[in-house]
């Protein structure tokens, strides 16, 4: 039993030290730890798939954007809280709009 318990803190540690670095290529940081990719994301699901093993802050279940249509009458741009901008021009169905908002 306490090896399985080890076995879980060591791949809980990994997985949030990389969370910690996600720059990094995932390839480098396997093999600076040696494993696998694979070994990775088995554990990562694993401990997602098990609550309270891999600890994650709740996100809420909307973020806000801002939608802006003020720039020119066939010009959308919405903006993501992280900054993120997404620019399409011309006519758009109103599906694609309610897809983005």
């Amino acid at each position: 039993m306490g090896h399985k318990r080890d076995l879980i803190s060591h791949y809980r540690r990994l997985i949030a030290l990389r969370d910690e670095h996600p720059e990094q290529p995932l390839k480098d940081f396997c093999r600076s730890h040696s494993i696998s990719a694979w070994t990775y994301y088995h554990w990562r699901n694993r401990l997602n798939r098990t609550s309270g093993l891999l600890a994650r802050p709740e996100l809420p279940p909307f973020l806000p954007i801002r939608v802006d249509t003020m720039v020119a009458a066939s010009l959308y741009e919405v903006v993501f809280p992280s900054g993120v901008l997404i620019r399409a021009k011309g006519e758009l169905p109103q599906q694609i709009i309610s897809f983005f908002v």
